[in-house]
């Protein structure tokens, strides 16, 4: 055992004594780090967090730009809509190039126009307020929410959009109305009995075109869809699931070309008959057209290798 001996010579013997020596304090313990988050982990985090509030801002941000720009459309559109078509019926009026007739005819289609451009005034604020509010994002910084933002821009820049489609828009008016006749020339107009013999005729000629579609879409199809599903079920190669399918394929792509010859058919018939009683100011030419274009049609949905929409049949191969 270790002992320490009192050295003190002067004290006296009985104070001269044996004494245990005192243990050494044991030494400090080192303060253990807390324990670090993978650096992997933590950019994971970051990023899981990053894309859910920035996901979150762009739908909250476009959600509120589109109600704000909305809005905005609604408040605008109608002192719009009379001020554009007062400039616009001014300016028809004063055009020297135009001749009274088309200036009529020009009143007249105005109307629809101006009633289409109401009716899509709201759906383009609701769009232009999104892309606006939704640009709130794109120049925040990261994690900042802008849905307050985007109700401001969504609003303002709506706004400003109406008022800058005005301005051009009245601005092309004005320079209509500003159009002078050169020295000698006559304006530009519409003669009445040909417009209306046009007009007669691509009315009967849109019926006819009809049926023609209607027709020549069922003739198409039908022949489509026949040798489709032949082909489908005599390809050797084609099991029982492959034959299914392929005739299903067949079908669906037969009602598809049918119904796009169709409407080709019927559009080139009117197309013919307005065309050629213009040009040729006679209802007895376009309805003639109108009707040989129709038989041409409805022969080529019948046998389209061997006759072509304009009459020609298809050449032989060459050998």
């Amino acid at each position: 055992m270790n002992v320490q001996v009192n050295s003190n010579l002067n004290a006296p013997a009985a104070a001269r004594t044996l004494t245990p020596a005192q243990p050494a304090a044991p030494a400090a313990q080192p303060a253990q780090p807390a324990e670090a988050v993978p650096e992997a982990s933590a950019s994971w985090v970051n990023s899981v967090v990053d894309h859910t509030v920035l996901s979150a801002n762009y739908l909250a941000s476009g959600v509120s730009g589109g109600t704000t720009g909305l809005a905005a459309g609604a408040r605008s559109v109608i002192g719009t809509t009379a001020r554009v078509a007062v400039s616009g019926y001014k300016n028809l009026w004063k055009d020297e190039t135009l001749g009274p007739n088309v200036k009529v005819i020009g009143s007249l289609l105005a109307a629809p126009f101006l009633a289409a451009g109401v009716v899509l005034a709201l759906p383009l604020s609701l769009v232009a307020g999104v892309i606006h509010g939704v640009g709130q994002v794109d120049s925040s910084q990261p994690r900042e929410l802008t849905v307050g933002s985007a109700a401001v821009a969504g609003y303002d820049k709506t706004r400003k959009d109406w008022q800058s489609g005005e301005k051009s828009i009245e601005q092309s008016f004005d320079d209509m109305g500003n159009r002078k006749l050169a020295p000698g020339e006559k304006p530009f107009d519409i003669p009445l009995a040909k417009l209306g013999k046009t007009l007669v005729v691509g009315a009967a000629s849109a019926a006819v075109g009809g049926a023609a579609a209607i027709v020549s879409a069922g003739l198409s199809a039908g022949r489509q869809i026949g040798v489709g599903l032949k082909n489908a079920v005599t390809e050797s190669n084609l099991n029982v699931a492959g034959r299914a399918v392929a005739g299903a394929g067949a079908i669906v792509g037969g009602v598809v070309q049918g119904a796009t010859y169709g409407l080709g058919s019927g559009l080139g018939v009117l197309h013919r008959g307005v065309v050629d009683t213009w040009e040729k100011d006679s209802s007895v030419d376009g309805a003639s057209s109108a009707l040989k274009r129709t038989a041409d049609v409805l022969k080529a949905a019948v046998s389209p290798e061997n006759t072509l929409t304009y009459e020609a049949p298809l050449s032989p191969p060459n050998p």
